[in-house]
């Protein structure tokens, strides 16, 4: 198991810049022995099972100010990553091999605005893509591909 996080902020005049970054990893192994008994006798397999995860997660934001508000836009990114292999001598039971992969990428702008004795006003827009694969041995692969565009607006009242 391992995992770090990495924060960076900067301002430079008016203009604000963040960036967050995590990354994630874990791997686990499972030897097994196993007894079978059945009418022809008792069997004994060793099994092998290894999974490995990772998981890497990136934000930045830029944002100035501009009129009564402020507008920021940036980007975000999401890489998940899965690896199972299971093995066992057993000729009945056949080995399994099987890696799962999902990639998400967003752009977002967004503008807030403040009014005095009105409220808050925030309008944005977001584009995200997300690619996902599923393979194993010996089955049909699963892809899929997304994108849409969100829109979002609130109204904070004071």
């Amino acid at each position: 198991l391992s995992d770090s996080v990495y924060y960076y902020d900067r301002k430079i005049k008016k203009l604000s810049i963040e960036w967050d970054a995590d990354w994630y990893s874990s791997s686990t192994r499972n030897l097994s022995d196993i007894t079978e008994t059945d009418q022809k006798g008792t069997s004994t397999y060793k099994s092998d099972n290894f999974s490995k995860n990772s998981l890497i997660a990136t934000k930045a934001t830029v944002s100035h100010p501009l009129w009564k508000g402020t507008i920021a836009g940036g980007t975000q990114l999401n890489f998940i990553r899965r690896d199972n292999m299971y093995e066992i001598d057993n000729d009945r039971i056949r080995d399994s091999k099987s890696e799962a992969r999902e990639d998400n990428v967003a752009l977002f702008a967004e503008y807030s605005c403040f009014f005095p004795k009105a409220g808050i006003l925030t309008a944005g827009l977001r584009y995200e893509f997300t690619s996902f694969r599923y393979d194993s041995v010996g089955e049909d692969d699963v892809k899929s591909n997304t994108s849409r565009f969100c829109s979002s607006s609130t109204i904070s009242l004071s």
